[in-house]
């Protein structure tokens, strides 16, 4: 799954706001290579863990995209854009649970804020499908795969 595939664009730093509200606009389902995220995971240790488990199941899998500020129906489908406000400090803590929860480390993982105005935004993190897998959950020594 590559970012044209999905969302016509060939990098990351290409994203716009438009670009994922085609995804709301037409009620586009979380899928194998697709997760939205209300809000980012809390801040306790259990919330770093799943963060490393939905991040590295998308390596261990497919790859795919989560994005992190899109409020989802009962089908899995996105409803409201809701966005965050705390974009540096949201953004460098997936940078740190990924790097110190994930072994071996993913390569290509990227993370990019879309901005939907001056206050907030959407965060949208790309995890390639992995040549190094499986890729494990430090303190808890499990592979987790998306399917």
């Amino acid at each position: 799954m590559t970012l044209y595939d999905f969302f016509g664009v060939e990098n990351i730093e290409e994203l716009e706001l438009d670009n994922i509200m085609s995804l709301v606009d037409n009620k586009v389902s979380e899928s194998l290579h697709l997760d939205y995220k209300r809000e980012p995971w809390g801040e306790h240790e259990s919330s770093n863990r799943e963060m490393a488990r939905d991040v590295s199941s998308f390596a261990n899998a497919h790859g795919g995209f989560i994005i992190v500020g899109i409020e989802e129906d009962n089908d899995g489908k996105p409803a409201n854009i809701v966005g965050l406000d705390n974009e540096d400090k949201t953004i460098l803590r997936i940078r740190q649970v990924c790097h110190a929860g994930i072994q071996p480390l993913i390569t290509g993982l990227k993370i990019h804020p879309v901005r939907i105005d001056e206050n907030s935004c959407l965060i949208v993190i790309y995890i390639p499908e992995s040549f190094t897998k499986p890729h494990m959950v430090l303190n808890e020594y499990r592979c987790y795969m998306r399917y």
